[in-house]
């Protein structure tokens, strides 16, 4: 990890997060016993954390500033930074047609 530049770091530690979310996730699914609460809002705060990971790391493919851990704000600045359509997050989403 430490040969690759700080984006690519965020990359891959949100790829990570995410990861461990759906594995929670699957786990779930898979054995009602760890279908709780705690569990879910594990997943959804890793989730969440992948999310903030990924923005900072295309953020300083641009920049040299990407501070804070408000969603909005990180949204907002990728947002200013990556004004084309097909950088939406929406966009991202969708499926490829």
């Amino acid at each position: 990890m430490s040969s690759l530049s700080e984006p690519k770091r965020y990359f891959e530690y949100s790829k990570a997060y995410i990861q461990a979310s759906l594995d929670i996730c699957n786990s779930m699914i898979s054995d009602k016993n760890r279908e709780t609460w705690p569990n879910a809002n594990v997943a959804l705060m890793l989730a969440a954390h992948s999310v903030e990971l990924f923005l900072k790391g295309a953020i300083l493919l641009k920049s040299n500033k990407a501070w804070g851990h408000t969603l909005e704000n990180l949204n907002s600045t990728y947002h200013d930074i990556y004004t084309e359509k097909n950088f939406s997050l929406t966009a991202l989403l969708e499926p490829n047609i």
